[in-house]
């Protein structure tokens, strides 16, 4: 496989995530204020924590509840899960 076809997979299981996360009911995660919608995504998600790169990515999104989860259900602490 190459590069850019593993690129192509990871965008199409973003796009897959994004609309999951959209057609969610996300109330779990917005009643949250945004420094702990990490950690209710990890619990909503059944991750025990975050890695530290995971958690500073979804940090960085954590305003934006559907990126958030979108984030999350493809990163490798929730995947390898």
């Amino acid at each position: 496989m190459t590069f850019w076809e593993r690129i192509k997979d990871a965008l199409a299981r973003l796009a897959g995530a994004s609309q999951l996360a959209a057609a969610a009911d996300l109330r779990t995660i917005t009643s949250q204020p945004a420094a702990s919608r990490p950690d209710a995504c990890a619990r909503l998600l059944g991750v025990d924590a975050w890695s530290p790169t995971t958690a500073s990515a979804l940090a960085s999104v954590a305003s934006d509840a559907k990126s958030l989860v979108a984030l999350a259900l493809v990163s490798p602490d929730y995947v390898l899960n």
